[in-house]
Formats: structure tokens, C-alpha cells, sequence
């Protein structure tokens, strides 16, 4: 047998992770808790220029280090995020359907996902930023902020956070 097909797409020995999950059902926590579990996403780019790309994949680390003074809430490691979103199959700057953030939270911990989105308008950056309740799709909180675009955008992160 090929050394391909003995291993899952993710790299990992059989079972792979689409049998595991399905094995496997995670209950979520009680609303009160899973409001303190955060899932911070990638962030789309709405403005397709190319000098905003990066902030796609460096949008779960800005906002995570702004919402890292908040002592009573826990954000998912980059370290485990973005191994469970390549295994989940999600590309980074898409929209992520419920299901799938479903079994990211379910794999991570994260029960309170956050979206979002960064923009450039007429000299300026936009993020904005929209907390859900993963179980519920309950929109907790959203946010956004504004900084001049030759200005750092780690402030509007910072800021929304």
C-alpha cells in the first residue's frame, strides 16, 4: 500500500479526523461559560488589495493580544487554532458556514466565534468585528474602528478588542 493512502489528509495515521469527529460529540458548556470562550477567526479582506492581505491570517493574533487583558475570558492559541481550521478544511478570508465553526469550537474550546472583516476607504482602515454564540448564532457584541491608512492597524484591533 502506498505511504499516501496510509495517512490522512492532515498528515495523521487512519482514523482521520472526519471519522474521529463523528465519533466523538462534544456538549457545549452553559451560555455564561461559552461567553467566555472566544474563537477569534481570519478576517476577510472586502478591499481585495494586496498590502491588506496579511491581515487575513494576522487578524486572529491582533485581536487575541487586544483581548488578552481581559482576565475572565480565554481565546484560542494560534497554535491550536489554525491546526483545526486547516483540518476543518477552511480557507482563511472565507466565510465559514455555522456547521463547520461548530466543529472548530467543538475541537478548540472556543464557543464565542468572532468574525470580521477589514476594509481601506478613502485614506482609511476599517475593522469591524462581530461576536457570536457558537451554539445559538446569537450575535453578542459587534464593534469597529478606524485608523488613517498610513497609520498602525493594530490600533483599530486594539481598539475593537
Amino acid at each position: 500500500m502506498p505511504l499516501a493512502a496510509q495517512q490522512c489528509p492532515d498528515g495523521t495515521p487512519p482514523p482521520c479526523a472526519g471519522v474521529r469527529r463523528a465519533a466523538v460529540r462534544v456538549t457545549p458548556p452553559p451560555p455564561a461559560e461559552r461567553g467566555r470562550r472566544f474563537l477569534v477567526l481570519p478576517f476577510r479582506n472586502l478591499s481585495r488589495t494586496t498590502d491588506l492581505d496579511w491581515l487575513v491570517e494576522g487578524s486572529p493574533t491582533l485581536l487575541s493580544d487586544a483581548l488578552g487583558r481581559w482576565q475572565e475570558i480565554t481565546v484560542v492559541p494560534d497554535d491550536r487554532l489554525f491546526p483545526a481550521l486547516r483540518r476543518n478544511g477552511v480557507v482563511a478570508g472565507t466565510v465559514v458556514e455555522p456547521a463547520r465553526v461548530r466543529r472548530i469550537a467543538e475541537e478548540t474550546g472556543g464557543w464565542t466565534a468572532v468574525t470580521g472583516e477589514v476594509l481601506r476607504t478613502a485614506g482609511r482602515v476599517r475593522v469591524s468585528a462581530r461576536a457570536a454564540d457558537v451554539v445559538t448564532g446569537r450575535v453578542l457584541a459587534s464593534a469597529s474602528a478606524e485608523v488613517g491608512a498610513a497609520e498602525d492597524v493594530r490600533t483599530a484591533f486594539e481598539r475593537v478588542g
